[in-house]
């Protein structure tokens, strides 16, 4: 896609990332990857759901990969209209 045709916002963090086996599902809801986690201080699992609901209510998506060097980064990806 020609760069002018949508805009793009990355977030990347130094974290551990997410397990290879967890990232397809971490955008659905409810879903958790770190069960041990209280609910009270660990979140329910609806965030991510939500942000990926949202852009593909306004044509996007959200994308989530691993980097390489390590950390997490999530791409918003928006049409420009």
């Amino acid at each position: 896609t020609d760069c002018t045709d949508e805009l793009r916002i990355a977030v990347q963090d130094n974290g551990p990332g997410i397990p290879d086996a967890d990232l397809p599902h971490v955008t659905e809801p409810y879903y958790r990857v770190d069960l041990a986690r209280s609910s009270g201080t660990g979140g329910v699992g609806l965030g991510l759901s939500i942000a990926k609901d949202i852009a593909f209510l306004h044509g996007g998506n959200l994308l989530l990969s691993n980097r390489p060097q390590g950390g997490l980064e999530a791409m918003l990806v928006l049409p420009r209209n």
